[in-house]
């Protein structure tokens, strides 16, 4: 009555009735508990109240499995309905918790429903760790509206997740949305089909949405005869014996419409073609008695065939069921359905120890200092210390005392982790409310105990119980307590929904009573507490929303492996753990192949070089025996020139106790660890106590000492990762080997810290390693970037070769690697600490079906090699292992030469190392197209050499290449040679060789995380479509996926923020300061994603797009726009690697003096507007990086020089050309004759009196590269690019050829070389070439009266050594002889470099300011006395604020002398 009175006011409602709802749903909350208890009392005085369901099923699923259930939810197209039934739909679930849910008569049209909505956003609680599948009539001619009759789906759950197969999604094949089926497989062959259909009934309805006008009006469409209902048992029919003639086992769930037994259509499922029964009838032994709520015979039902074995049955009752059906439980064997027992994914133990608990930390310490006291763990340990000094190796006896004492420590650190607190789990947040019913909820299963005699005294369990409200609880029957603890369940379930907020409607109140008692340290750990939880519980939400995988562990419960070319899966815990062990044996046993395992060097050395054959190498005074190859032997070489730079055994060994607690400070502690159970919080607990920091640390010092191990080391536990989500190939997969905390502690301290202390100390890591200290991957991706950019702008050919190093930290051998590390100064007492237990793991595994029983160990014979991913030395040791590879390799003179083209040093680069990823440069401007492709496939083999000796090898599939090669069309435009045909090989460790790809430019690859091509083009990284399961993913893939997630996750604002900035902004920001992408490409991605956003963020849309990217600061929303966020990353690129010494910043200058000589600009071009002189030039970075700074004014000051004007009135010719107005087709023109001529001022172009055009800068098919001290870009200017210049420079002159504006003397040095130089004195001209200098003199025949038509010829050649005299002079040459025309003013001499006085030195160092007001009576030596004698006091002070004049700052200095005053 109620609804039907509100239903009338929907559009008014007074504000009284409002009041008056919310009073009753007040005192409905306030009274809950004391109708609860009314409702026991009750219980207490009447007879139980039986539901009419039909058959049992256990709510709890048990393993081994698989629980289904249908339900007839009869549409759910409108608000209203929607919510009741979904609320009903999930509290069943809630109760049975099934893997499977059948829904029928969904009736909504998806293709009319909200943008991105689907079956799951229907359900909110099902959402996580759920999919689904629907079918619905999707013909246009029905696409009216959202409600649409009839309708199926499917939501597959929690384990079964796992077996899903969505490739296989079935749907009718007619679109009527009449079945929709899905498939589960488990081991091989094994495959399970489930369907959820609805039968049309026979009854014709006249209602136009009605399903069989729906499907009437498709029968006339297509000619079909016949009615609904025959075409539907037609169709099904012949589909189930197609999908049962594949092997498939079959479960049906269907509103038949009919008897379930005798209809026409359920008679024909048990056909021998199909064998489908009736799973109600065959397991309870007679059928429900009607399933619809108006009906007389039971017309749902769920068959299957034979091969499907079914456990348990449950019809539930019409009020339990959501819509008017009945819904049906079953369940089936998961052996039955999939193949295997089920994957219940076994989860670690919980810890009881952790830091943050504080009553733990004291129970756990207080039970230590027992136990260590009861056993006496320091004075053994001290008389170990004192029996093992100076004994290196431990004798027998002393070692089996030290792995006595070891292992009895672990034993006291579980014991004490046992009992250092109890852990009580809720399945929901814990409160008053919900503790009531859980305690009230435990009672009457006691209660139950009590009644079968199992509890000694019941009088205080029954006094307990009157205080949780039981009344008269000896009164209790059996059957009343069963009842009352079904009731306590429903309301935690009912509870379950408000719980988290009743949680922290608890704490707040606690909050208040702490901050009123003003009891500060208990307020701040409730606080601490709310904002925890509240951060758990949003991350939780925003992993399960947005992460590949769904928030879920990624823990491997099936492996795949090719085998004969084809995948083949494993599902079964045997299966997968032998999968498993034979990759593991032989991933840790590859590194044998290396040369310094095998032959006569490999017996010398051992598997640890602790001989005298190692001291040799690391001495310098091995002799390399032939037979070894050049590769191993430039390996030996440099291990003994760093071996004799370092001082053997420099690292310090000693761990003292504040290093200990140190480190176990620093640590995250929920890392996982140990096959012991000593997990990192016992250490972290450790390092807080004086006593215990100083027993663990001592423990691992006699390590480092003695080289001794304890056999818990040589344990390992290796986890099995995907990497992507999804994909189970067993090559594809991570394997984390969990080592000891304490162990890798060692490993850490030595290796990665003072290890690499030394090798930094004297700079042994080279510049072109990338994983280092204050360098990332994003670094290494830029230096490619600019080598890319400074082939094209200089047009010079480039060779980049990608050979990535298979599974480097797995194939290190350990002869060489332990000769690496002692070379670097790592005592040998520690290296065999570290390999010999490597040598020696045992592996355990850990899959999601939990840790193995047996473990995987080298085979007789041989060692595991290596230094294992999850070893804390594995980064470092990487380190100087390639350090050693890339000295051994530079032996060859390999890499890229580059010469800034202006001023600047020559340098080289190998190329760029970032851990597995190898790219290697070869660059050369002298090579030509042979040699250079020669150079490259040198270089690669190299690299394959020095790796192999190492132990490693060449990943095949992943290595590439390209050849960055220039040629130039007619219209003077270049292009991209394309690949050559000739093959590029690497070198494989059995000595044959392997074809890698030679790739076109413009074609992407993946490194570093960054999509780039030697083009330049970043559209791949941008905007390359791709998949939510893609390892990597572009930009605008990733604001799909994350953008499609969002819409199905249905979360509150604050968590949409939060997800925006700290997921995907994290997400895409990495390597934006890399791209190159223009402005344009960057504005034209984001706006649309962006729209799309703003309601998930609260945001209007109709809010103006200015509005949206202004910071919140200034009133706007604070949304990221893609192009400020790549420009912000770039300056901040630009500014951390400008000027610096390392090769990525001599790069970055070389690149920028190109951009300046191909745009023709005076000084730094990014202080030049960009328009148009940045579209002449070529695409690069640095151009990019030149636009960003123009379009957004930023004010960039650099040391950067400009160069001057090298004479009187002189001009740039660019400069020029755009004053006359020129349009950017002719600016083109122009700009490739002036950079083809090497041309950058006027006086480039002028004779030598400054007059006129100098004629020969107009003529081309001209090499005048050497006419400059520059190098300049190659141009290949065509006929018409020509023509425009010829044009230009008569632009530039009078009719008679003058100058407008005449060039005056030289005032600078110019960068052009003149050739021609007159001396008056003796009347010769000189000739100045590279190799000598020509002499030519007046020719007989001429006269003086005739000297600027006179004609020299040559005469002698004189050295280069010999000084020229004589001023510039312009000439033509017509081959032995030359006219001589007009004679310029003497050039320019270049200043000293070195200051004449120590004012001039501070000079070079700017701020001439400082010394303006520079008084001194006595004179700078004074100053220097003072200085000397240590009398001088010094005192400074400066001033500089912002926020009232940001240009004007200040500084003053005082020099006094105690014995004098001096300044």
């Amino acid at each position: 009555m109620r609804r039907r009175r509100t239903r009338g006011k929907s559009k008014w409602v007074s504000d009284d009735e409002i009041e008056k709802w919310v009073e009753e749903e007040q005192w409905a909350l306030e009274n809950s508990l004391d109708m609860m208890n009314e409702q026991i009392d009750v219980i207490t005085n009447n007879e139980l109240v039986t539901v009419p369901s039909h058959g049992s099923i256990p709510e709890v699923v048990e393993d081994g499995i698989v629980r289904m259930m249908s339900v007839q939810v009869n549409s759910m197209s409108t608000a209203r309905v929607r919510n009741r039934k979904a609320a009903e739909l999930q509290e069943v679930v809630r109760r049975y918790n099934p893997h499977l849910i059948g829904i029928g008569e969904v009736g909504i049209n998806w293709n009319c429903a909200k943008n991105g909505q689907r079956l799951l956003s229907l359900f909110p609680e099902l959402e996580k760790d759920s999919q689904s599948a629907t079918a619905h009539n999707s013909h246009l001619s029905e696409r009216i509206g959202v409600h649409q009759m009839g309708g199926v789906g499917q939501i597959i759950r929690g384990e079964l997740l796992g077996f899903h197969k969505r490739k296989s999604l079935s749907k009718d094949f007619r679109n009527l949305g009449r079945w929709v089926s899905t498939v589960y497989s488990g081991c091989q062959g094994h495959t399970t089909r489930v369907i959820q259909a609805y039968r049309v009934r026979s009854v014709r309805s006249k209602e136009m949405g009605s399903m069989e006008q729906q499907h009437i009006r498709y029968m006339q469409k297509n000619g079909l005869r016949g009615n609904p209902t025959g075409m539907f048992d037609s169709d099904l029919l012949n589909q189930l014996q197609v999908w049962r003639a594949n092997g498939e086992r079959l479960i049906l769930m269907m509103d038949a419409n009919e008897h379930v037994l005798t209809g026409k259509l359920c008679r024909r499922l048990s056909d021998a073609s199909i064998e489908l029964r009736e799973v109600t009838k065959d397991r309870l032994g007679s059928l429900c008695p009607n399933t619809h709520a108006s009906g007389s015979i039971p017309i749902d039902g769920v068959w299957a065939t034979p091969d499907v074995d079914v456990v348990n049955v449950k019809w539930l009752s019409l009020v339990e069921s959501p819509g008017d059906h009945r819904a049906c439980l079953v369940d089936f064997t998961s052996r039955s359905v999939v193949g295997t027992d089920g994957k219940k994914i076994v989860r670690p133990a919980c810890r009881r120890l952790t830091s943050s608990n504080q009553q733990s930390v004291d129970n756990y310490l207080r039970e230590m200092e027992r136990q260590w006291d009861i056993h006496r763990m320091d004075q053994r340990l001290a008389a170990i210390e004192l029996a093992s000094a100076g004994a290196t190796p431990l004798p027998p006896d002393i070692a089996a005392a030290a792995e006595k004492l070891d292992r009895q420590a672990a034993e006291i650190q579980r014991h004490c982790e046992k009992h250092c607190r109890k852990i009580y789990r809720s399945e929901i947040p814990c409160s008053p409310e919900v503790s009531l019913w859980d305690k009230r909820g435990k009672m009457f299963t006691r209660m139950l105990a009590a009644l079968a005699g199992r509890v000694k005294n019941p009088g205080v369990l029954y006094k307990k119980a009157r205080k949780l409200g039981i009344q008269s609880p000896r009164r209790w029957t059996e059957e009343q307590i069963r009842h009352g603890r079904h009731i306590a369940k429903a309301w935690k379930r009912r509870l379950s929904l408000s719980a988290p907020s009743l949680r922290t409607d608890h704490l707040t109140q606690r909050l208040i009573e702490a901050e009123a008692t003003g009891d500060t340290e208990r307020a701040t750990a409730i606080r601490n507490m709310l904002s925890r939880e509240s951060n758990s519980n949003m991350w939780s939400q925003l992993s399960w929303a947005f992460k590949d995988n769904g928030g879920r562990a990624n823990a491997v419960s099936r492996i795949e492996r090719v085998e004969n070319g084809e995948v083949v899966e494993y599902t079964a815990q045997e299966d997968i753990e032998r999968v498993v062990r034979e990759e593991t044996q032989s991933r840790f046993s590859a590194a044998a192949s290396s040369p310094f395992c095998q032959g006569l060097l490999g017996e010398q050395l051992g598997y640890l070089s602790d001989t005298s054959i190692a001291e040799s190498i690391l001495d310098g005074s091995y002799v390399i025996p032939p037979e070894v190859d050049d590769a191993t032997a430039l390996l030996i070489d440099e291990i003994g020139r760093i071996g004799q730079t370092i001082i053997r055994g420099s690292t310090r060994q000693d761990i003292s106790p504040d290093e200990f607690s140190t480190y176990w400070r620093r640590v995250r502690e929920s890392t996982s660890s140990s096959y012991s159970g000593v997990h990192f919080g016992h250490y972290v607990v450790a390092g807080t106590s004086e006593r215990f920091a100083t027993f663990f640390a001592k423990k691992i010092s006699l390590t480092t000492r003695t080289g001794w191990a304890p056999s818990r080391w040589g344990i390992g536990l290796t986890v099995l990762l995907e990497k992507i989500a999804g994909v189970a190939l067993v090559n594809k997969t991570r394997a984390i080997l969990l080592m000891e905390g304490d162990y890798n502690m060692h490993n850490r301290v030595i290796f990665g810290d003072r290890m690499m202390s030394i090798a930094r100390e004297h700079e042994l890591i080279p510049d072109d390693q990338y994983a280092e200290k204050e360098s990332d991957g994003q670094d290494g991706a830029f230096m490619k970037r600019l080598v890319y950019d400074f082939s094209r702008l200089m047009k010079i050919a480039l060779g980049i070769v990608s050979e990535d190093a298979s599974n480097c930290y797995d194939r290190i051998a350990h002869p060489f690697c332990s000769l690496v590390f002692q070379a670097f100064g790592v005592a040998i007492a520690s290296v065999i600490a570290m390999l010999s237990c490597i040598q020696r793991m045992k592996f355990y595994l850990r899959t999601a079906f939990g840790e193995s029983p047996g473990f995987m160990t080298a085979l007789l014979g041989t060692i595991i090699q290596g230094l294992c991913q999850g070893n804390a030395a594995s980064p470092a040791g990487w380190s100087v292992v390639c350090a050693i590879l890339l000295a051994a390799y530079n032996q060859g003179g390999h890499g890229a030469k580059i010469k800034p083209p202006i001023r600047g040093d020559h340098f080289e680069t190998a190329g760029v190392l970032y851990v597995d990823d190898v790219d290697l440069f070869t660059m050369d401007a002298t090579l030509d197209e042979d040699a250079m492709w020669t150079e490259i496939q040198s270089s690669t083999l190299d690299w394959s050499g020095v790796l192999i000796g190492s132990g490693g090898t060449a990943k095949g599939e992943k290595c590439f290449g390209y050849l960055a090669d220039y040629m130039w069309d007619e219209s003077g435009q270049w292009h991209y040679t394309p690949p050559p045909s000739k093959p590029l090989v690497i070198l494989l460790p059995d000595g044959t060789t392997e074809e890698i790809t030679v790739l076109p430019c413009d074609v992407h690859q993946v490194t570093l995380g960054v999509a780039s091509s030697p083009d330049g083009n970043d559209q791949h990284h941008l905007a390359a479509k791709g998949k939510a399961r893609d390892k990597w993913k572009s930009i605008r893939t990733k604001a799909e996926v994350w953008v499609n997630r969002l819409k199905n996750a249905h979360l509150p604002s604050k968590y949409v923020w939060v997800s925006y900035r700290l997921q995907l902004w994290s997400s895409v920001r990495y390597s934006l300061g890399v791209l190159s992408a223009r402005l344009k490409d960057l504005t034209e991605l984001c706006p649309r994603f962006a729209f799309e956003v703003l309601p998930y963020l609260g945001i209007n849309r109709r809010v103006r797009a200015g509005w949206r990217y202004m910071h919140s600061a200034f009133g706007g929303f604070g949304l990221l726009d893609l192009a400020t966020e790549v420009v912000i990353s770039r300056v901040n690129l630009f500014l951390q690697h400008w000027d610096n010494p390392a090769p990525i910043g001599k790069t970055l200058r070389a690149c920028m003096q190109a951009l300046q000589l191909q745009c023709g600009c005076q000084g730094c071009p990014l202080s030049e507007r960009f328009y148009p002189m940045g579209e002449l030039c070529d695409h690069s970075w640095v151009t990019s990086f030149w636009e960003c700074v123009s379009a957004y004014s930023i004010m960039i000051e650099l040391d950067y020089p400009d160069l001057p004007l090298p004479r009187a009135n002189d001009q740039m010719i660019m400069q020029v050309a755009i004053s006359l107005g020129y349009t950017l087709a002719q600016l083109r023109s122009v700009n490739r004759c002036r950079i083809s001529s090497c041309s950058l001022f006027l006086s480039d172009i002028a004779s030598a009196d400054g007059r006129r055009v100098d004629p020969t800068r107009a003529l081309p098919d001209v090499d005048y590269s050497a006419t400059s001290a520059f190098d300049w870009p190659i141009e290949r200017p065509s006929a018409a690019d020509w023509r425009v210049w010829q044009a230009f420079l008569q632009r530039l002159t009078l009719p008679d050829g003058t100058l407008l504006r005449t060039l005056g003397k030289w005032l600078y040095p110019s960068h052009r070389n003149w050739e021609w130089f007159y001396d008056p004195v003796s009347d010769t001209i000189t000739r100045r070439l590279e190799d000598r200098h020509e002499v030519y003199c007046l020719c007989p025949d001429d006269g003086p009266s005739t000297r600027q038509a006179q004609q020299y010829a040559r005469t002698r050649t004189i050295s280069l050594g010999e000084e020229v005299k004589g001023v510039p002079i312009s000439v033509i040459n017509s081959g032995e002889t030359i006219q001589r025309l007009a004679a310029g003013p003497p050039l320019a001499v270049a200043a000293s470099e070195c200051p004449e006085s120590f004012f001039e030195f501070l000079s070079t160092w700017k701020g001439d300011w400082m010394w303006e007001d520079l008084h001194m009576p006595l004179g700078l030596d004074a100053v220097v006395s003072s200085i000397r004698n240590g009398s001088a006091i010094y005192v400074t002070d400066g001033s500089y604020m912002r926020t009232l004049d940001p240009s004007i700052d200040g500084a003053g200095w005082l020099i006094y002398c105690r014995t004098r005053r001096v300044g």
